[in-house]
């Protein structure tokens, strides 16, 4: 029973000596590339761009009515998110949150990279 705070004591040592410690801080994103179209009977393009703006269908929707441009949607509807590795994930997180409440649950998440168009 003594010798348990040595123990734990000197496995704490050995697990910072052991530990990789990451100077840089960031994660590099790998670069993606989308090759096959997807064939979904229903679907509606959303493109995420580097700024956080939400274009759906060529038509640019704000945030505050995203869910609500979404309820117009039927159920069967797969959308299909275009962002590349630019793109704020706090403006992806905004636009799969408005489509979880608007129902649409069918979502194709593709990204891009600068040598697509």
């Amino acid at each position: 029973m003594f010798a348990m705070p040595d123990i734990a004591f000197l496995l704490l040592i050995f697990l910072i000596i052991t530990v990789a410690i990451d100077e840089y801080g960031e994660i590099e994103l790998p670069l993606f590339s989308f090759l096959q179209e997807t064939e979904f009977p229903e679907t509606v393009p959303v493109v995420v761009n580097r700024t956080g703006e939400i274009d759906v269908q060529g038509q640019r929707v704000r945030e505050q009515n995203l869910a609500d441009f979404f309820l117009g949607i039927p159920d069967n509807t797969v959308i299909h998110v275009y962002a590349d590795q630019d793109t704020d994930y706090a403006a992806v997180d905004i636009l799969l949150n408005a489509l979880k409440e608007a129902g649409l649950r069918d979502v194709v998440l593709i990204a891009k990279t600068d040598d697509d168009t």
